[in-house]
C-alpha cells in the first residue's frame, strides 16, 4: 500500500474520558508535538539532520557558515506542530497499555477517507490555509538516517549560500519530523492526522502576531503543572465505524449504544478486545 493510500479504518486508542469528550464535541484535539507521549521522537530526526549537515561539511559539499545556519534555522524556527494519532491495529496490547488507559479505555475506528484531510505532506511551508494532513508514520533507523543525508545532499550540494536554496525545500525537510518515530515503535503501525499552522511572531518581543487566521484556530487546556496548546479537528458521525472496548473495559454496550446514539452516531460496531489482558 502507498503511504499516502489511506488503509479502511484506523483506530484512535484512548481513556473513556477522551472518548466520551470526542464523541459529544465531534472532534479530535491534535496537540502540541512538544507533550506528546514520544518526546524523543523530534530528538531523534534533529540527530539526523545535525549529521547530514555535519557530513556535507566533512565531504566538502557545503561550507561550515552555511551549515550553521541551516541549523540555527531549523532549530530556532520551527514552528508549533499539532498531530492526534491512529494506528492500524484495532486490538494491540502497547497500544492499550501506552494510550488506553492500560486496557480500561476504547480504541476508535475511523474511516479516514470520510475525514477532511488531504493526503500525505505538507512537505512545503506552513500556510494560512486551514487545512490538516493525513500520512503513515516513517520509522526512523539507519537506512531512514541515510535518506535524509541523501535528501540534504540533493537540495545542498554545489550551493554556496543558504540564499541559493529554497525554503520549501528546507521547510519540506524540516516538516518530515512531525511523521518521523523511532523504529523500536514499528509494531503501532501509526499513521497521524496533522496541523501545521502558519504563526508570525514579533521580531522585537517575540510575541505571536494575533491577526494571522491561524493564530486563532488555536486553543488552550490546562494540566497539573503545564499549559499545552491544542488544534480541535471535527469530523461528522458518520466517520466513527467502530468502538473496540479494551481488555478491562466494563461498558455496559446497551448503555453505549444509547450514549452514541443520543449524540448521532448510528450503525456504529461494538467489539470487545480479544486480549486476555487483567
Amino acid at each position: 500500500m502507498d503511504n499516502n493510500e489511506f488503509p479502511e479504518k484506523l483506530y484512535h486508542y484512548c481513556n473513556i474520558s477522551a472518548f466520551m469528550s470526542i464523541i459529544k464535541n465531534k472532534c479530535f484535539w491534535l496537540s502540541d508535538t512538544k507533550y506528546t507521549n514520544d518526546k524523543e521522537e523530534i530528538c531523534a530526526f534533529k540527530d539526523a539532520v545535525w549529521a547530514a549537515l555535519n557530513e556535507l561539511v566533512c565531504n566538502k559539499k557545503i561550507n561550515e557558515e552555511m551549515a550553521n545556519k541551516i541549523w540555527i534555522t531549523y532549530v530556532y524556527n520551527t514552528l508549533p506542530g499539532y498531530i492526534s494519532c491512529f494506528s492500524e491495529e484495532d486490538d494491540l496490547l502497547s497500544q492499550w497499555r501506552s494510550y488506553g488507559d492500560d486496557g480500561n479505555g476504547v480504541a476508535i475506528g475511523v474511516d479516514f477517507n470520510s475525514l477532511s484531510i488531504e493526503r500525505g505532506g505538507p512537505f512545503r511551508m506552513c500556510t494560512n490555509e486551514k487545512k490538516c494532513y493525513g500520512r503513515q508514520v516513517l520509522y526512523i533507523n539507519e537506512l531512514w538516517k541515510n535518506e535524509i543525508k541523501n535528501i540534504f545532499k540533493k537540495i545542498l550540494d554545489g550551493k554556496k549560500n543558504i540564499e541559493e536554496v529554497s525554503p520549501d525545500d528546507l521547510s519540506g525537510i524540516f516538516n518530515l519530523s512531525y511523521y518521523t518515530k523511532n523504529d523500536g515503535f514499528k509494531e503501532e503501525a501509526e499513521w497521524r492526522i496533522t496541523y501545521l499552522p502558519l504563526l508570525m511572531f514579533d521580531q522585537k518581543t517575540m510575541e505571536v502576531v494575533d491577526n494571522f487566521p491561524a493564530f486563532k484556530e488555536i486553543k488552550f487546556r490546562s494540566t497539573r503543572d503545564k499549559i499545552i496548546s491544542y488544534f480541535e479537528f471535527s469530523f461528522k458521525p458518520e466517520s466513527v465505524k467502530e468502538i473496540i472496548l479494551g481488555p478491562k473495559n466494563n461498558f455496559d454496550v446497551e448503555t453505549l449504544r444509547m450514549f452514541l446514539g443520543a449524540n448521532g452516531f448510528k450503525g456504529v460496531n461494538i467489539k470487545k478486545s480479544k486480549i486476555p489482558y487483567i
